[in-house]
């Protein structure tokens, strides 16, 4: 018989031989399932304890074994990373304990069983997962056990951590993690059984080049990941959380950051739905920070209940919020964009906003995209530009149409970027201090000051402004019991003869300015009890009034136009207004302390005037000195300070006061008076000349036998009869009193025929007026009368005579 051939490569040719060790080489090596051992060949697996070294020495008191029941005694093995490794049996457990992890060592996947008891993995030694793995632990149901793995993880792919229940009964089930590492990602939830909660703690800071997902695919249970260490997550990571729809109530897939610090380069949701809260939350302060390239959308909640999560966002890419976030933290935009989508939220109304743009990149730009559906109400809002080294960057927060966004500024800030859009700004009913804003923006609603005060702090760019588009039609900006100041010249326009600038409305509150701002054109103005003030004007030497008041002033109530500089507010330069003021004191009284002037620089000289209609009190108190016309058409004007510069037309109305005027023409109308000492008796008005054109009332108010108005000249028109009604609050019997006085010789005009006396005031009953007289200097008349006085008794009943 021949003898058996022995098959040799040798003998094959070289092709095949090569596609043979090639077919060997490609074979996996063997996947083995091991078992934990620590008490040999009895039943069972005792209590955990001893070493997973490489190689593991097996003994009758540790070790691995292939055996499920624990009856084969472990034998030396070094594990791979196509094994399996476990920690108890289903119902036979390993009882709790420790097992150390010494030196690398390697695995697949990992298991701990429903009956085991709480097994920790401890050491510095680095467990290598090869491949995508799982590390899984089962619980018994309604039995909370608490697993750790301490010593470090390697993944070199995706590796899953799942925690998962016998049945449906309640309890948490924990699993603590130490630092990963490695090429690979991470997912972690709850995967088995219901109405309990899977916990895992990560208690080191990760590393792993992967992304990470938290989700719960159970319908009754919920899934959380808890932070033990600041950026237990790798900061490149994106974490998405997910969610089972499912039909529970009150389920939550949630990161816990648990007072610590997360940074990662994106977060996302997925699944989800009506009964699944998909969370972010710490109970005690922690930042969240996302840096993100991409575009993504979280549409879960950050802060469900208020907690102490403050959001950071970096990164070029749009992250978009459309989840309703309560967390009571600062909201920080530093790069990139934040959208906050339908029905989402910046957090906490309470928590701070701020817009920073700290990038020196050219181009770089920061937007924040506030809600189409909602209105928006934060906290205190700040913001920075960083300076490129060419070109510009940005910082924008964008509004929507009709929608508010509203800050409540708490703690002072300077907003330098800007707003823009089609919504409505305020400063809300909770501000108690001030925010600057010093970008220019182009919204185009209103702007309410509700508390606080908010400071207009650069100058208008053609129609964008600190305060949004100032020349939309219609346009308002309301002031309450709050200050709306201007940091800056130019602030709604660079014209400062402009009157289409949105109109402005002072509600018990303050319009001011600081520095050196001025040359701020203002259209229409309502002062409702409220003030406008010129609080300083270094700039005004320039010869531009700190306000440049081109459209109408309306007054109610108790109201003020103050100054705390010898530099006027400057009435209207604007053509279309024929450069005349109109102030429109509907009620109450409006006291201007400030005085009026007109603009004097060269090249910008403006001859203006002023007109005062409403049934108000308007008071000039100042050192006013316009040029244009002034016309009192109804109500009170009243000058106590100096108006030596306009000439001023009465058609209808009272002029009265106790300071100076200038020339003064009375209309042919018995509802146009001429006073003095605003209708008390007391200081003498002087005035320029005074021209009647017919018919007039003059009321005079005296204190002493000096003339209560003293003219620089009078002349009156045959076309009706001046009345003088004189009032004391008492005479002198036999002394003259001088009612008007007047220079140039004589009363011009028709004369003295057209002036009779009319009502006197004061008179006692045994006191009577003579008629009046022309002493060629003045207008006068004289008391005549006795005073009654005790003589004596006659038999007892007491006689009178007279002085």
């Amino acid at each position: 018989m021949k003898p058996r051939r022995i098959l040799s490569a040798l003998r094959l040719s070289f092709p095949l031989a090569s596609a043979i060790a090639a077919l060997l080489a490609a074979q996996p090596a063997f996947a083995f399932t091991y078992f934990w051992d620590n008490n040999g060949t009895t039943a069972g697996f005792g209590t955990a304890a001893g070493t997973w070294a490489a190689p593991t020495t097996g003994s009758a008191t540790q070790g691995w074994s292939q055996n499920t029941g624990g009856t084969v005694l472990p034998v030396n093995v070094t594990t791979a990373t196509g094994d399996t490794v476990n920690f108890g049996n289903g119902a036979t457990g390993l009882a709790a304990g420790t097992i150390t992890v010494s030196g690398p060592v390697s695995t697949g996947n990992m298991t701990f069983a429903s009956g085991s008891g709480a097994i920790t993995l401890s050491g510095s030694g680095t467990i290598n997962l090869g491949g995508s793995r799982t590390i899984a632990t089962a619980y018994t149901a309604g039995v909370s056990v608490s697993h750790s793995i301490t010593a470090p993880l390697a993944l070199s792919g995706a590796t899953i951590v799942a925690i998962g229940d016998t049945g449906t009964g309640g309890g948490t089930r924990t699993l603590t993690l130490g630092a990963m590492s490695g090429t690979g990602g991470l997912s972690m939830g709850y995967t088995g059984g219901n109405n309990g909660t899977g916990l895992i703690v990560l208690n080191g800071a990760c590393t792993y080049s992967g992304n990470t997902t938290i989700d719960c695919t159970l319908t009754n249970a919920n899934t959380e990941v808890r932070l033990g260490v600041n950026d237990a997550l790798p900061i490149g990571t994106v974490l998405t959380i997910g969610g089972n729809a499912g039909t529970g109530s009150g389920r939550t897939t949630e990161l816990n950051m648990n007072g610590k610090n997360q940074t990662l380069a994106g977060l996302a949701t997925t699944g989800g739905g009506a009964s699944r809260n998909q969370t972010v939350n710490s109970s005690t302060a922690a930042t969240l920070t996302v840096n993100d390239a991409s575009a993504r959308t979280f549409a879960g909640l950050i802060g469900t209940g208020g907690t102490n999560v403050s959001v950071a966002k970096g990164g070029v890419g749009t992250w978009t919020l459309t989840g309703a976030n309560t967390y009571v933290g600062s909201t920080t935009l530093n790069q990139g964009t934040i959208t906050v989508g339908t029905g989402g939220t910046l957090g906490a109304t309470t928590g701070a906003l701020i817009v920073n743009n700290d990038n020196t990149g050219a181009g770089t730009n920061v937007v924040l995209n506030l809600a189409t559906a909602v209105d928006t109400t934060k906290g205190s809002l700040s913001g920075t530009l960083s300076a490129p080294s060419s070109g510009t960057n940005t910082a924008t927060i964008n509004t929507q149409t009709s929608r508010t966004f509203t800050v409540n500024q708490t703690a002072a800030g300077t907003y330098a970027g800007a707003i823009n859009g089609a919504g409505a700004f305020t400063l809300g009913s909770l501000s108690t201090n001030t925010l600057t804003l010093t970008g220019r923006g182009t919204f185009t609603g209103n702007v309410t000051v509700s508390a606080g005060t908010l400071a207009a702090g650069i100058n208008a760019s053609g129609v964008n402004t600190a305060l949004g588009n100032a020349s939309t039609v219609g346009r308002t900006i309301s002031v309450g019991t709050a200050t709306l100041r201007f940091d800056s010249g130019n602030v709604l326009s660079t014209n400062f003869s402009s009157n289409t600038v949105p109109a402005i409305t002072v509600t018990g509150g303050t319009l001011t300015n600081s520095g050196s701002a001025t040359n701020n054109a203002l259209g229409n103005l309502t002062l409702a009890g409220g003030t406008l003030s010129a609080a300083s004007g270094t700039g005004n030497t320039s010869g531009y009034g700190v306000w440049n008041l081109n459209g109408t002033v309306t007054s109610t109530g108790t109201s003020t136009i103050s100054s705390a500089s010898s530099f006027p507010i400057t009435l209207s330069a604007n053509v279309g207004n024929s450069n005349i003021t109109s102030f429109d004191v509907t009620s109450g009284t409006l006291t201007v302390s400030a005085g009026l002037g007109q603009i004097t620089a060269t090249g910008d000289e403006k001859i203006s005037g002023l007109t005062k209609s409403g049934a108000g009190t308007l008071i000039l108190s100042g050192t006013n000195i316009y040029t244009g016309a002034t016309t009192v058409s109804a109500g009170t004007f009243s000058v106590n300070g100096s108006l030596n510069t306009s000439a001023i037309t009465l058609s209808a109305g009272t002029l009265t006061g106790s300071g100076t005027v200038n020339a003064v023409t009375v209309a042919n109308n018995v509802s146009a008076i001429l006073s003095n000492n605003n209708g008390s008796p007391g200081a003498s008005f002087t005035t320029g000349a005074v021209t009647f054109s017919g018919a007039a009332t003059v009321n005079t108010f005296s204190s002493t036998t000096s003339a209560a108005i003293i003219a620089g000249s009078l002349a009156t028109n045959a076309a009706g009869t001046v009345t003088i009604n004189p009032s004391a609050a008492s005479w002198t019997s036999g002394s003259t009193y001088n009612l008007i006085s007047y220079g140039g010789g004589s009363i011009g005009g028709a004369g003295f025929t057209q002036v009779a006396l009319g009502t006197v005031t004061g008179l006692t009953a045994r006191q009577s007026a003579s008629p009046i007289a022309d002493t060629g200097s003045a207008i006068t008349f004289t008391v005549s009368g006795d005073s009654p006085k005790w003589t004596g008794l006659d038999n007892g009943n007491r006689q009178t005579g007279t002085t």
